[in-house]
């Protein structure tokens, strides 16, 4: 019954029983009108509440804005939030087009950033420096309008120097090359030719007829860094070959680094007006041409790094008469190794080693293609078994891989490591080199402050290439044991290494890897106070950084180490968690298949 009902309805119901039909029909009637009359107040009221609920949601969601004022980064100031910003747009640039080929702002930082508000949007506009991160996929058949977005950005980097990612449809180039015609952004980018800084090109080739409006560049006067990757030789292009067009590009004064992945394999090819005596850093794919060439005709070169050294493509038929002459600026050697060098004549590692004499170099680094290859693939857990459950698979290919396989020259490197004393750095990462060699190695670099070390994957004690071994870790020991110790004959009498501050070494798999020799090398190389390292020969170690492929250091280690770190060395520890089934995937019934891997390994790298 209602608590509020009609007063007329009441009195009728409270003044007689019987009713006639017309008195029946007026109630109900009444009674009828003020129903509704309530449910259009409760629709009101439940409205307002909706109203009220949703204002309270807004102020809720305001709420939690306004508390985030709170946050730290909205007391930088308008420097820092700046540098923040020239940081973000610095390393990620300016797309225009998301991962299905559509037009989208969403993918340029500094734009991105001018929408959160107004003070961002006049902090964005009053940095030029925002704007000068591009990279362009150009595409002639592509329907979406570039050239306003681009032209905005343009415009708003004002006179500030360009950093430019040029990227071509291959695709599109390879199906009719002939008719190729260029697209409409090139000519607004080399309108603000001047104002390059750095400039990539990935394309099928480095020609006037891909870059037609290349012909007409002016002067370079800003431009530092170039990098051309050619992506196919399209040989009814090439003529003669299918080297980029340097000249293109010749009136660049302050032009230092380059970096290219085809090679000039004549020196007509290096004497052209390309300025090739200005440049200090050289990166090759020396996949395409021979290594020697560049030092000759480049020789104000800082850093040299080699991204493909196959053995079977680059080594020489017979023995190059001229050696390279000693690059006494040179700085930083890098060098990356792939194939087998047993259908070579010559071990192409020492080849280049043995060619160079560089008094000033500080920084030495040897690595493998396969070596990133091999983590990707074999993540774990176990990679061991990960790698022969997919050999298991006939259609894959261990030469694809490119993991190296070669005799490491010990002369050669000894006596290019007795010239070259003022090495600091020395990284060796899968290249397959013994614990004897290594050792000796070391032996010669008495001035070696950063060594990195990463065993070949698969190593194992029966092919000697486990490097971190019980002999090496003891022979790092300060100070150092017998010499009669060791199964190697060292050259000086004192710790080896003696100036190491940063080690790092790289395990594949800990049951041949002495835990306690390792804590006991690195407590004796903890010498933090500077007064005692002039008694015991050494400096105090600063960092050790160990990567363990497969296994994991015991809790007594893990104890050691923490010790080691709560004293102040630097301690970091990349370990493989085991699976469950760890112990029985490398047992005794996997250890034929376990012993076979590296016998396919090197046959599929002598069939490359």
């Amino acid at each position: 019954m209602l608590s509020n009902p009609s007063s007329f309805a009441v009195d009728q119901l409270r003044a007689k029983w019987q009713f006639s039909k017309s008195e029946a029909s007026t109630m109900v009637r009444t009674v009828d009108d003020e129903i509704r009359t309530a449910s259009t107040e409760i629709l009101r009221l439940d409205s307002d509440i909706l109203a009220l609920q949703t204002r309270r949601k807004k102020l809720q969601q305001l709420e939690e804005w306004c508390r985030s004022f709170y946050s730290p980064i909205h007391k930088l100031s308008e420097e820092l939030l700046c540098r923040v910003f020239v940081l973000c747009c610095g390393s990620t640039p300016s797309t225009f087009v998301d991962s299905e080929g559509r037009c989208n702002l969403a993918d340029a930082p500094p734009f991105v950033l001018g929408s959160v508000c107004k003070q961002w949007r006049d902090m964005t506009l009053a940095a030029p420096r925002l704007w000068t991160n591009i990279f362009l996929f150009l595409d002639p058949n592509n329907e979406y309008d570039l050239e306003a977005p681009v032209g905005l950005q343009l415009l708003r980097s004002k006179g500030y120097p360009l950093t430019l990612q040029i990227d071509m449809d291959v695709k599109h180039c390879l199906d009719d090359p002939n008719v190729y015609r260029e697209h409409p952004l090139v000519p607004i980018l080399v309108q603000n030719a001047n104002r390059w800084l750095s400039v990539s090109f990935t394309c099928p080739q480095f020609s006037k007829h891909f870059f037609e409006s290349l012909s007409s560049i002016g002067c370079l006067s800003s431009l530092e860094h170039v990098e051309i990757l050619q992506t196919s030789s399209l040989g009814s292009l090439a003529k003669d070959n299918d080297l980029p067009q340097l000249y293109l590009l010749q009136d660049a004064p302050a032009l230092r680094y380059l970096s290219l992945n085809r090679v000039p394999r004549r020196s007509s090819e290096f004497s052209g007006k390309f300025p090739w005596k200005q440049i200090t850093h050289l990166t090759l794919d020396a996949d395409n041409g021979t290594v020697f060439r560049a030092l000759q005709y480049c020789p104000n070169l800082l850093s040299v790094s080699y991204t493909n050294v196959h053995h079977n493509r680059i080594a020489p038929k017979r023995k190059p008469r001229h050696v390279v002459p000693q690059r006494s600026n040179l700085r930083t050697l890098s060098i990356c190794l792939s194939g087998d060098e047993k259908d070579t004549r010559y071990n192409m590692l020492k080849l280049l080693i043995s060619s160079l004499t560089l008094p000033r170099v500080e920084t030495i680094s040897l690595t493998t293609r396969g070596s990133d290859i091999v983590k990707s693939l074999f993540s774990g857990p176990n990679p061991r078994r990960q790698f022969v459950e997919w050999l298991k698979d006939p259609e894959v290919e261990v030469s694809n891989l490119h993991l190296f396989s070669g005799t490491w020259p010990r002369d050669a490197f000894s006596v290019f490591f007795n010239r070259s004393s003022r090495i600091t750095t020395l990284e060796i990462k899968a290249i397959p080199v013994s614990d004897g060699d290594l050792i000796l190695a070391l032996d010669c670099l008495p001035e070696l402050q950063n060594l990195v070390i990463h065993e070949r994957p698969w190593a194992s004690e029966s092919d000697s290439y486990i490097t971190a071994t019980h002999q090496f870790l003891k022979c790092l020991r300060c100070p150092r044991p017998a010499v009669s110790t060791f199964k190697v004959s060292l050259q000086s009498q004192g710790t080896l290494v003696p100036k190491l501050r940063r080690l790092e070494l790289g395990v594949w798999d800990l049951q041949y890897f002495d835990e306690v020799e390792l804590v006991g090398m690195l407590t004796s190389r903890w010498v933090p106070d500077p007064a005692h390292w002039v008694d015991i020969g050494v400096e105090c170690l600063h960092s050790f950084r160990l990567h363990i492929s497969t296994g994991k250091l015991t809790e007594d280690t893990h104890r050691e180490l923490e010790y080691l770190r709560l004293a102040g060395l630097q301690v970091e520890v990349f370990e493989e968690a085991e699976s469950d089934d760890y112990s029985e995937d490398c047992g005794e019934e996997n250890e034929g298949e376990s012993e076979g891997v590296m016998d396919r390994v090197s046959v599929a790298s002598c069939e490359v």
